[in-house]
């Protein structure tokens, strides 16, 4: 399951951001999330380009953490309500 929007007027970069990004428990480990967000990039990229495109998550969830880089994310190093951004151009 996945969410998606631009950023708001509170949030200055020209961005969008993946709201949530969750797999089922019984279903990680399994390559579903990395297919899952491959699918979503090639979608997403074909109907907006470009774009800056971030996600936040817990910084203890080391698991979605090294999900989120073998897909191309990066830290930005910054926090949003406690949770590490992360992004990709």
């Amino acid at each position: 399951m996945y969410c998606y929007y631009p950023a708001d007027e509170d949030y200055c970069l020209d961005s969008w951001w993946i709201e949530r990004f969750m797999i089922d428990k019984k279903f990680q480990n399994k390559g579903y999330g990395r297919t899952s967000l491959q699918k979503f990039f090639d979608y997403f990229s074909n109907k907006f380009g470009n774009v800056d495109l971030r996600i936040s998550t817990e910084p203890e969830n080391e698991l979605a953490i090294r999900l989120y880089e073998s897909v191309g994310f990066v830290k930005t190093g910054e926090v949003a309500a406690g949770e590490i951004v992360l992004h990709m151009k």
